[in-house]
């Protein structure tokens, strides 16, 4: 099974037939909706606690994964051995609010880059157009999302120009330590902070990350989660299930 070969559609589809069995597996592969923190009006932890709220990730795995994936509530991948389960949250109303309070009701454009070598192989066009439905539907405000989908090299280099507002992108587990995946999204000088756009520093977390140097240190990692979830410049959605088919 390599990643992503099998859609969740094309695996709902020979599920039934007697040719094939079947099996799905773990899989250290994440979703997630990254945004430019460094620009309005993801500039503002309220519009991305908001938009973290207004996303059902329940609805999102079973109407375009058929059911092949687990919500997200933190950031590490649950093949972690770092892994702790965090809630998951869905308050579509909360979510509104915040995100009133940030937009208002003047007109605001938002573009929603979609890098194709991940659309071709997971349902992306389908998971933005949901996403696009939920933003430009709240009440009182007046937010346009166009979706865009380009060749991933051109979509890294307008991410880090910060010509752009939303990309979803698949994220693995390089190791099984988890360290430079937070020191990537989470480091002001961060590799992953800086060619993805994300915009994000904290000199609190810096000193985190440059107290790990060397070393792991589990508690320390949870602090960085726990702090990656509170300003949620980078929103875990789900994580991947594997899917393989095999003749019978």
């Amino acid at each position: 099974c390599d990643l992503g070969a099998i859609s969740p559609s094309q695996a709902a589809e020979i599920d039934g037939d007697p040719a094939y069995n079947v099996s799905v597996g773990d899989s250290g592969i994440t979703h997630f909706l990254n945004v430019n923190g460094g620009a309005f009006p993801f500039n503002d932890v309220r519009m991305r606690e908001g938009l973290s709220l207004l996303l059902d990730r329940q609805t999102i795995i079973d109407s375009f994964y058929n059911g092949y994936g687990l919500a997200a509530g933190g950031f590490l991948n649950y093949t972690s051995a770092f892994y702790r389960e965090q809630p998951v949250q869905h308050d579509p109303e909360r979510g509104a609010e915040l995100i009133r309070e940030v937009v208002g009701d003047q007109e605001v454009e938002l573009l929603f880059l979609l890098p194709g070598v991940d659309a071709n192989r997971y349902p992306y066009q389908e998971e933005a157009e949901y996403i696009q439905s939920l933003l430009e539907n709240i009440e009182g405000t007046n937010i346009k999302v166009s979706i865009q989908q380009m060749d991933w090299g051109p979509c890294k280099e307008e991410m880090e120009a910060g010509n752009y507002n939303l990309c979803l992108k698949i994220q693995g587990l390089p190791s099984a330590n988890p360290f430079s995946l937070f020191k990537g999204f989470m480091y002001t000088e961060g590799g992953t902070n800086i060619s993805y756009g994300l915009g994000y520093h904290n000199d609190h977390v810096d000193e985190l990350i440059e107290e790990l140097l060397g070393y792991a240190n589990i508690f320390k990692i949870n602090d960085d989660e726990l702090i990656m979830m509170r300003e949620m410049f980078s929103i875990p959605e789900g994580n991947d299930e594997e899917a393989c088919k095999w003749f019978m």
